[in-house]
Order: C-alpha cells, then structure tokens, then sequence
C-alpha cells in the first residue's frame, strides 16, 4: 500500500537498499466488498448514483473545459516532477560495491603471492667458510700472448683490446733566441807560421775575444810574415776580412782588439771596432717545448681510453689494467723548432691497448705455477691468489705475475652443497664445521626470512683463510 501511495505522490522507491529506485505503476482499484449485514449493497449502490439529468447542459459544458484545461497542467507537472526525480541521487548499490572490494582484495593477495612465489624461486645461499692454510708466495713470468690457442706454463692465452684516437695539444712556447742585429767590423789577420806557408781561413771561421765570436763572411788567405834574425814575427804581412758577430745583441758591440783565431795558434787577428749590434728577445719553438708536448700526448685522455678498452672485455675476463700502453705516431708540429711563437701545438694519432685474460686461464697457470712450488702433495688449494694477482713488464715482452696463494687440507665444495642443500641454518653449519680444515662457517639465506638452504646448483662457497705460516 505505501508503495501505492508513493506512486499516486509520484514518489520513486525502491524494495530493498541494493536496488535501483522506481515509480510504481498505478492498477485498477478492486471491486469493494461491504461484509455489514446491516448494509445493503444496493441501496449503497443507488445512493452513490447521481443522476446526470441533475445537471444542467451549461454546468456539463463548464466541467468539461475545466477538465480540459486541467490536464495540461497536470501534464507539465508531471513532467516537472520526474526530471526532479531523475536528478535525485541515486541510492547506493552496496551488492557492487562488496563485489569490487572483494576482487580488489583477491588481486592484492594474488600480487602479494606472486611476489612470494618469485622471490622464494630465487632463494639463494652463501657460504662462508673460513680454513686453516699455509702462505705460499708465487712469482714467475710469462708472456701474454692474443694468438695461443691454450695456457702453458710459460704462456697465457690472452685476449687483447685496442683503439685509436687523433689528438691535438698545446703548451706555451719557452725557447728564448734574440732577433735583433749583429754587430760586425773588420779584423787584420797576420800569419806568423815558420814554416813559411800561407794560410787560407774558409767563410764562416770564428775570431773571438773577451768571451764573444764573430765569424767571417768570406774565405781568406794569409801570407806569411817574416821573421827577424832572432825568430820573431815581423807581422809585415797582412789581409783584411770583414767578420759579423756570431749572434745578435748589443753586448757584441766592442773596441777594437786583438782576436784569436779558430783552428790555428799561428794566425793572430787585430780588429777594428765592432758596431751594430742590437737586442730584441722573442720566444721560440725549443727541443725541450717538442719533448713536453710529446709527454703531454701520450698521457692526454688514459682514463677514457681505458674506460673503453675495458668495456670491450667481458665479466668472465679479468682486465689487465697494468698492461695498457700508448704508442704515438708521428707528430705534426705547429710551428716548428726554431720558429717563434707565444705556443706549440701537436696533433698525433695515438693508439692504445690494453690486455686481459679468462678468468679460467688465469687459474690455470696459477695452479700449474703452485702445484710445481708446493713440497708437500696431501695439500690442496685453498686460494689461488687470482683476486690478489700482481703484474709488471718484464723484457722481451714478457711479464711478472706476483700473487700469495694459501694451502691447506683438501675441502671438496661440492659435496658440501650437496650436503647442506635444504637443510636449516644451524644444520648446514655444523655439517660444514665438520669437515677437516675447516675453523669456522657462517651461513647467509636470500631472501633473509628464508629458515632453509635451497637446492646445490643455487648455493655459493666462499672459502677463507683463517690462519697462514
């Protein structure tokens, strides 16, 4: 009946809270039954009856417009009230809403079990244990060789990176040469030889005197002087060449003096006042600048040259950072030795290497070298030194190995992994502290909740020395 009711109100309900709300539909009024016996349904009938004759034609045609002009308004009323109906909010459906909140939950614990899943597939263990060894230091040489096809005890199958690069530095000039005039004049010369030859000075021959030279500009022949009854030199013979100072400056400027002369003790030389001679100092392009330049090349840029050779090696190779080397090509110079400048500049094509090695090669001659040092068979590597290994260029392209290597009692790791796989912590460990040689063992489980070792294959033995003699 409420429903009814709502209806006739144009009231939207609904049947329950999880359903959606409706106007419910109007149907015909049932047949009213009157159960008084007092009450005759006839008589009721007739007095509910009204007699259309009552009703005059004018009050028929005056209800029938009103009613019609009623039904319009009624009509847009209606409209009116379901428009504010349908934007009445909606009444919760709470049966969707435990629907969504149940999957959500299930893909939550699906994620989180997957996670587990994934996590406890990748369990893994580290052993660590720690061994009573004897110190055995191990030194040779061989040679790192790209193109062995297997390791020796002389000769390590190597593998070697290289790469080029054209590089251009500068440094500042520091060569110092004074370009200013020489100074020049004339100098006698006289030949006081015994015997009796003239003597021809080529261009070029040096006269010095008080520590300065000057060099003459042409070839020159000096007669012969004569000699007096007691054997001194008469000087009574001459010849003139014009001589410029060896190098520019103002300090060559000098009075006129006597003068030696290069090559010969019996030629003498007296020169005129030597005038000119002037100082200007700029900087050149030395020897030295060319050596440093060529330092500076050959250093430029290792770090990145080694960066990328040791990209180029692989995680099972162990890079030989002690083998890598420059070698430079041939420099061009800007400008040249001698020529002045404020700076020199060089561009070369270096080119660069580097080698490296198996990690299983290294091993191998590490063993063979430590099998042949050790005195006593019964013992067993407990660390080959490779983590530790040293090199250094030897001659003839060969190279020192230095490294320390421990020896002990023989632990056979895989056995142990097949002992302790699956087994608690505190299980594993004894089963290891078990074994002879070893002093002490710790066990690490990933992920850190785990309680047991996983399978061998995914279980990692660290071995370490505890004491050494």
């Amino acid at each position: 009946k409420l429903i009814a009711m709502a209806g006739a109100a144009k009231i939207a309900t609904a049947p329950n809270l999880s359903s959606e709300a409706t106007l419910a539909s109007l149907s015909p009024a049932p047949n009213l039954k009157i159960n008084n016996p007092d009450v005759d349904e006839t008589d009721l009938e007739e007095d509910l009856t009204i007699d259309g004759s009552e009703f005059s034609d004018e009050v028929a045609a005056s209800s029938v417009s009103n009613q019609n002009d009623l039904e319009p308004e009624l009509s847009k009323k209606a409209k009116k009230e379901g428009a504010k109906a349908k934007k009445k909010k909606k009444v919760p459906n709470f049966t969707d809403f435990r629907k969504k909140a149940l999957i959500g939950v299930g893909v939550f614990l699906a994620i989180l079990f997957g996670l587990l899943l994934i996590m406890t597939s990748r369990k893994s263990a580290v052993l660590e244990i720690s061994a009573n060894a004897e110190r055995l230091e191990v030194n040779f040489s061989a040679k790192l060789n790209e193109s062995a096809t297997e390791t020796t005890m002389e000769e390590v199958k190597a593998v070697k990176k290289s790469g080029s690069k054209s590089v251009t530095e500068a440094i500042p000039a520091t060569g110092q040469q004074d370009i200013g005039a020489k100074a020049s004049g004339k100098v006698t010369l006289f030949n006081c030889d015994k015997d009796d030859n003239d003597i021809t000075l080529s261009t070029g021959t040096g006269v010095s005197a008080g520590g300065l030279t000057y060099l003459t500009t042409s070839s020159v022949t000096v007669p012969v002087s004569n000699f007096t009854g007691g054997g001194v030199c008469k000087k009574d013979k001459s010849a003139t060449v014009n001589v410029s100072a060896q190098n520019a400056g103002s300090q060559y400027n000098s009075a006129a003096r006597a003068y030696t002369v290069s090559g010969t003790s019996v030629v003498t030389g007296q020169g005129s006042a030597m005038t000119g001679g002037t100082t200007q100092v700029v900087k050149v392009v030395s020897q030295a600048d060319v050596n440093t330049l060529k330092e500076k090349l050959a250093s430029a840029n290792q770090d990145s040259y080694k960066t990328e050779l040791r990209d180029q090696f692989t995680k099972s190779q162990k890079v030989l950072e002690e083998t890598f080397s420059v070698q430079l090509g041939e420099i061009q110079l800007t400008p040249v030795v001698g020529q002045q400048a404020e700076q020199v500049s060089g561009t070369v094509t270096a080119n660069y290497s580097m080698f490296g090695v198996e990690n299983d090669e290294l091993k191998k001659i590490l063993e063979l070298r430590i099998n042949e040092a050790k005195t006593d068979d019964s013992q067993s590597i407990i660390k080959n030194g490779l983590d530790e290994l040293k090199l250094s260029s030897a001659d003839d392209g060969q190279f020192s190995f230095a490294t320390v290597a421990f020896l002990g009692p023989k632990i056979d790791q895989e056995k142990i992994k097949q002992e302790v796989a699956g087994k608690k912590k505190g299980e594993a460990i004894q089963i290891i502290e078990s074994q002879e040689g070893v002093n002490d063992a710790k066990v690490k489980i990933s992920p850190f909740w785990g309680s047991s070792l996983p399978g061998a294959d995914k279980i990692e033995v660290k071995i370490e020395v505890s004491e050494a003699s």
